[in-house]
């Protein structure tokens, strides 16, 4: 009946629907029935009206192209590849005001235009195209999931991320056409199908209507506070103890770590920039530094860690490292009277400490290929030290195919005595797997960021060919291998589920196109597992640049240090637990002012955090 009161998709005049309702009525239609169309058709004349009054549809033009879908993930979908593809790029090009370039990007395309450097819009029969749309798919214990992200090739557009999940090929269809229309009406302007109903983003990480502001906007609005917002509907409540303590340091920091060096009971912050490491405590409501020495200016340090591995209470620092093309990593301890002191060096594998379920800290290892430009071999190792501090190879660890030294931790993110393995992807995704090293999550947006890679710098590059070092044709050749930053395993809420702290960085549109990483803003989010999938908890706001390293500990727990990995109760009872946060953040990176000599600085910032932990009503 609705149906006859439209014409073309448009109301009908007033007469005619007096008319249709005298004709009800003669065919003496029951009141319910009545009733129904009645409140029916004051349904469809709001939303009409709501219609009318909606910003207009947008009539801008749009020219995409799209590069090839990676499947390196896809597992047993990965034939589904090219139909995806192909079903998404013909069902955009069927909206009105969208083309879709004849031209389709192959991965080793994509690989030379990032060698160029290239930053200009991509043209095509002299036309210029807005957005470069890859994707990539993931076989999942749920299903297929399909990920897409439009980089913008014009200057003050956001990179745009999507996904869709099938459970079954049966679905495929479907989703693809629910992921076409939720493109459409983001990037494009669409309106939604159903008239007067708004299109809402829902992203896979769980938050609903979550949007990231533009770094620009956001720094106009002074929201780059670095404030910790809590998330309506998870469970704890987060808020601040006091003031947060803060300090601002001439150097450019590129790693951090939080650990007991000294044997005193409380967490003091390591920092590498350049070629110096930098300790720093707290010591009434201030950060002050407690001890500098530096490192030998051929080591390129990629990764800090500190860990007490022979059981003397203070943690020693252990600095994964690369001398020219060759690994060199380092053990040093921390002294008061002393200062830093090496107790190992020369060391030929990449190094760090790992929390192994049952083994509680154990040092791990992985060594560079045979080839020149093969920095690393696959095959992650358990190592052991002896009172020397000679390393001897234990066994390989089970891992997923592609998960290196530095991209993982284990977690029992649902509490049922089995750990779980976290890890990040070169694409800054957040992958969870079961014990059985099966794929059960992928995030859509990037996690971990980082800007460190294996190996030298790209800048210390030679024409020559020289032993220690890479060619210039030969860096324009190998495939940067990045560091994530660090994934912090910890249980705020005492309920034997732990909880994931990461970085989130949001990415210039440009740096698609550019080998390194360039970022506008980063901020540090908690993440629990939450109906298959990781939620957020809390979050800071965004850091303006790049937030380089960051740490976190409970307060009762570094009090009482945790052996073996046991988790500790104590506050289970109360319901509210306290932690503090440490973040060091590079608020000029990547502006000009940073290139001065002298122009650089590190904000380092900590929080005392207090969370409240409440029963979610089901």
């Amino acid at each position: 009946m609705v149906d006859a009161l439209f014409m073309h998709g448009e109301l009908c005049g007033m007469d005619a629907i007096i008319k249709k309702l005298g004709e009800c009525m003669q065919a003496k239609i029951i009141v319910v029935s009545l009733v129904y169309f009645c409140l029916t058709l004051v349904h469809v004349g709001a939303a009409s009206a709501e219609e009318a009054t909606a910003k207009p549809e947008s009539t801008r033009q749009y020219q995409i192209v799209f590069s090839t879908f990676d499947k390196n993930s896809a597992g047993k979908y990965a034939y589904l590849r090219d139909s995806v593809q192909a079903m998404l790029a013909g069902r955009l090009a069927a909206k009105d005001r969208v083309r879709v370039m004849e031209k389709t990007f192959s991965e080793g395309e994509l690989a030379s235009l990032k060698k160029k450097g290239t930053d200009k819009n991509l043209s095509f029969g002299g036309v210029n195209a807005d957005y470069l749309v890859t994707g990539a798919l993931f076989a999942l214990t749920s299903g297929l999931e399909i990920q897409v992200e439009l980089y913008p090739l014009v200057p003050k557009e956001e990179i745009l991320n999507f996904s869709v999940r099938s459970p079954t090929p049966d679905t495929l269809i479907a989703d693809i056409d629910k992921l076409s229309e939720e493109i459409s009406q983001t990037a494009f302007g669409y309106r939604a199908a159903v008239p007067g109903k708004e299109a809402k983003t829902v992203d896979v990480e769980g938050n609903r209507g979550f949007v990231t502001v533009h770094p620009e906007e956001a720094y106009k609005r002074n929201q780059y506070s670095g404030a910790v917002i809590g998330v309506a509907g998870s469970g704890v409540v987060t808020k601040g103890r006091g003031a947060k303590i803060t300090a601002t340091e001439p150097v450019n920091m590129r790693a951090m770590a939080l650990g007991d060096v000294n044997g005193d009971g409380q967490q003091e912050i390591l920092l590498l920039a350049g070629q110096d490491l930098l300790l720093y405590g707290t010591r009434d409501n201030a950060i002050v530094q407690l001890a500098k020495t530096s490192l030998p200016g051929n080591l390129t340090v990629h990764a800090v860690n500190l860990a007490d591995l022979d059981g003397d209470k203070k943690d020693e620092v252990y600095l994964s490292a690369t001398d020219g093309l060759n690994v060199s990593s380092t053990i040093m301890k921390y002294d008061p009277t002393g200062g830093f002191q090496t107790i190992s060096r020369n060391i030929p594998w990449y190094l760090r400490p790992v929390m192994i379920p049952g083994k509680g800290w154990q040092l791990a290892g992985q060594k560079r290929g045979m080839e020149r430009l093969n920095l690393l071999s696959p095959g992650v190792y358990l190592l052991s030290l002896d009172t020397k501090y000679n390393i001897t190879n234990q066994a390989r660890i089970a891992l997923p195919t592609s998960v290196n030294l530095f991209d993982f931790v284990y977690a029992d993110l649902d509490g049922d005595g089995f750990y779980e393995i976290v890890a990040v992807d070169q694409r800054e995704k957040l992958r969870v797997y079961n014990p059985g090293n099966e794929l059960m999550w992928v995030s859509q947006k990037n996690f971990a960021s980082s800007k460190i890679y294996l190996g030298p710098s790209r800048s210390g590059s030679s024409g020559k060919s020289v032993r220690g070092f890479f060619t210039l044709d030969e860096d324009a050749d190998r495939e940067l291998i990045f560091v994530p930053a660090r994934i912090i395993v910890t249980d705020i809420d005492k309920d034997g589920k732990q909880e994931i702290i990461v970085s989130e960085g949001t990415k210039t549109g440009f740096s698609f196109f550019n080998r390194l990483r360039l970022y506008d803003s980063g901020a540090v989010v908690s993440l629990a597992w939450t109906n298959s999938a990781m939620v957020e908890s809390w979050r800071t706001s965004n850091f303006r640049g790049y937030v380089a390293g960051y740490g976190f500990t409970l307060l009762d727990e570094s009090q009482a240090r945790e052996k073996q990995g046991t988790k500790n109760d104590t506050t289970a009872k109360t319901g509210v637990t306290a932690g503090r946060l440490f973040i060091g953040n590079l608020p000029k990176s990547g502006s000009l002012v940073d290139l001065i000599p002298g122009g650089s600085e590190t904000d380092l910032s900590v929080y005392d955090l207090e969370f409240t932990h409440q029963k979610i009503k089901k």
